[in-house]
């Protein structure tokens, strides 16, 4: 525990902080290798951006490292550490360190950056069982077990948000819109005909210094919608974006007029400027008048509908924590006093910011890590009632708010949708603009054909007692790049015998097929009958087959249909994990028995194996055999390229010695030429499988 213990203070304030706005990690944007003649070279010049904590820059000289040495557990680790500060490589990190979990167990900040590594990948039992260890450490600094428990905390707040998923669609904004670059901090107009929001360009990477900003300064950007559709983006004006200056945008009037910029500068660590739209120019930005901005940091802020009153950011002396939220009032003079802090219901000891107060004028939204979060900073909301106090915030849920930061959020006004930004891998770059809708089509109901067969004829079955999710979206999302998140169903009952000798049926095997008819999921029946599917998705229509052992059904002679109602969920891709028979792996090897590209897995097995595929075919399957020689889990990653470009990376846990498990990837007639899959653990290519979609 001394090992933990001595570096804990220094990784706690890295870990707890995902990558924000004006810090961005990712592998769209690592600098290209700086050439390196030799190991030596190779690992100083890893050491340097390391120890800077430039893991972007780091992470791909620890990974050659890591290859010409795969046995060195302290490239390994780094290379495992770079990956956890990287957006959506949480499952990469994890394969590099559950390797130095078998190498080396003792490991000085293992556990910690494990403990980390679960709970950023949304695997929180496995999360809180590392930082309970932690913690149960009596020599852990005060401050130490302090963050540890709020990290903890963090995860039972995750589990809690999940399972209490929200019924929404998040949509990228497009093409139109995102960029290889970063767009961040949306803000609209009241009608929502007009976005501005804050945009960095990507600078060359080639030659970049360790630790350099590989992001241009902050502009802001301006787009307008006509006909449902938004205009390219532009710089808003040479009035307002400067050369070498950073102008970020903070707010919007409710008629499109006025906008607040957050502006540098060598006196001030940021102050809050306004421009107004005359003539249809924007004026050059004045700072506000009055009381708002002080030495310290003033940073975003929000117009109420009338524009008198302001909500802002401020790290100035005599709030409750880091960052606080205040109100102040627009005066005759025209300059902006009363300042008040909004107390601490709102405000905890840590950080709350990002103030939006809607057009209602009473529903403020925020963000904070010092609230109820599943990890860094989440959403909250929070409605002033007539006597001008604060309702206790409520996060907004999940998924909205997820394990990294969560800020800048605006909601339309009339509440049907919201606007924030992402660090989503699947975007187009750095972070992207969103919308969520969260007025959906009503769901819609679909009947489950329930069929048993004992020998190939029908027999007298129902199901009782069916449970569902819902996520109410009608509507197939394929490939569709824009599209972010749904919610899985479940379908769970209980076999009865309605023959001459009524009772449960037990070891019956039940199948569940979706649209095509194919199965998706097979499950067995226990001693009661009762059998369950869990995080099912991608169709809208299902049948269960229910095929039974005809010496444990009487009454075989007409079949009968049993109907219940479910409600519709959909994704792209499939990750049940039977266990089956293989030879065994040498301890401490994780070894690839098997791949096979296959039109369908059925009963554990490939079905149809090619390596030329028909457009047509909706789903490729990639089905991999693993034998493992150590006895704890482990994740290896399917990783499919198509046209030399990844397109999709599937974590996928192996529990047990000898194991199968598959993933699919869903393709359409855009989507012709050559593919690869590639399996990965902790980060090495084990092997891999070419074939091409005609």
């Amino acid at each position: 525990m001394r090992s933990i213990c001595v570096i804990l203070s220094f990784l706690l304030v890295m870990c707890w902080s995902a990558p924000s706005a004006h810090s961005q990690g990712g592998k769209q944007f690592s600098q290209k290798l700086i050439p390196v003649q030799g190991s030596i070279k190779l690992r100083e010049q890893a050491e340097l951006y390391y120890n800077i904590g430039d893991y972007a820059g780091a992470r791909p000289l620890y990974e050659q490292l890591t290859q010409r040495y795969p046995s060195r557990v302290e490239f390994i680790y780094r290379t495992g550490v770079c990956f956890l500060y990287e957006p959506g490589e949480a499952g990469q990190a994890i394969s590099y360190l559950e390797r130095v979990l078998h190498l080396d167990p003792d490991r000085e900040g293992l556990a910690f950056h494990l403990g980390i590594a679960y709970h950023a990948n949304n695997d929180f039992d496995l999360g809180i069982k590392y930082f309970d260890f932690l913690l149960a450490s009596k020599s852990l600094a005060s401050s130490d077990r302090e963050l540890i428990s709020r990290m903890r905390n963090s995860c039972e707040v995750g589990k809690e948000l999940i399972a209490n998923e929200l019924d929404i669609l998040i949509r990228n904004m497009g093409e139109q819109i995102n960029s290889e670059g970063t767009e961040y901090v949306p803000r609209l107009s009241a009608d929502e005909s007009t976005l501005i929001f804050t945009y960095k360009k990507i600078k060359a990477s080639q030659g970049l210094k360790p630790g350099e900003e590989r992001f241009s300064n902050d502009d802001i950007y301006i787009s307008f919608k006509k006909d449902g559709n938004w205009s390219k983006p532009k710089s808003i004006s040479d009035n307002i974006n400067t050369d070498g200056g950073d102008e970020a945008a903070v707010s919007i009037s409710a008629d499109g007029k006025q906008i607040l910029i957050l502006k540098y500068s060598d006196e001030t660590s940021g102050d809050i400027y306004l421009s107004t739209l005359k003539s249809g120019e924007w004026s050059k930005p004045t700072k506000l008048k009055g009381d708002i901005n002080t030495a310290e940091w003033e940073g975003m802020a929000s117009l109420s509908k009338d524009g008198k009153v302001i909500y802002f950011d401020s790290e100035r002396e005599g709030g409750f924590g880091g960052t606080d939220i205040y109100k102040a009032e627009l005066q005759k003079d025209g300059t902006w006093g009363n300042i008040v802090n909004l107390g601490k219901t709102i405000n905890t000891p840590y950080n709350d910011e990002s103030a939006f107060i809607h057009s209602d004028s009473k529903t403020l939204y925020f963000s904070s890590d010092g609230h109820k979060t599943m990890g860094g900073f989440d959403i909250f909301k929070s409605i002033m009632d007539r006597k001008g106090n604060w309702s206790t915030p409520e996060n907004i849920g999940y998924p909205i708010n997820t394990v990294a930061n969560d800020k800048y959020y605006v909601a339309s006004t009339d509440g049907k949708r919201g606007y924030y930004h992402q660090n989503n891998p699947k975007g187009y770059g750095g972070l992207d603009l969103y919308m969520i809708n969260y007025d959906l089509p009503a769901s819609k109901e679909a009947a489950i054909e329930v069929e048993a067969k004992a020998e190939g004829r029908p027999v007298k079955v129902k199901v009782e007692g069916t449970k569902t999710a819902t996520t109410g979206v009608d509507k197939t999302p394929g490939d569709d790049p824009n599209y972010v998140h749904n919610t899985p169903i479940s379908i769970s009952g209980t076999l009865k015998n309605e023959g001459s000798s009524p009772g449960s049926i037990s070891k019956a095997k039940i199948k569940l097929l979706g649209d095509d008819k194919k199965t998706i999921a097979e499950a067995i029946s226990d001693r009661d009958g009762k059998f369950a599917f869990k995080n099912i998705r991608g169709n809208k229509h299902y049948e269960i087959e229910v095929v039974i052992d005809a010496q444990r059904v009487s009454n075989a002679k007409s079949p009968e249909t049993a109907e219940t109602k479910m409600r519709v969920s959909e994704d792209r891709r499939s990750t049940k994990q039977p266990n089956v028979t293989a030879a065994a792996a040498t301890p401490g090897e994780l070894r690839i028995a098997n791949l096979t590209l296959c039109e369908d897995v059925q009963d554990r097995a490939p079905i149809r194996a090619s390596t030329s595929f028909p457009a047509e075919l909706d789903k490729i399957w990639f089905h991999t055999e693993v034998n493992l020689g150590f006895d704890v889990e482990a994740t290896i990653t399917h990783k499919w390229y198509y046209n030399g470009r990844e397109v999709s990376s599937v974590d996928l846990r192996v529990k047990g010695p000898r194991w199968r498990t598959f993933s699919y990837k869903t393709i359409n007639e855009k989507m012709k030429g050559p593919w690869r899959v590639e399996v990965l653990y902790g980060g090495t290519v084990l092997a891999e499988k070419e074939f091409k979609v005609k």
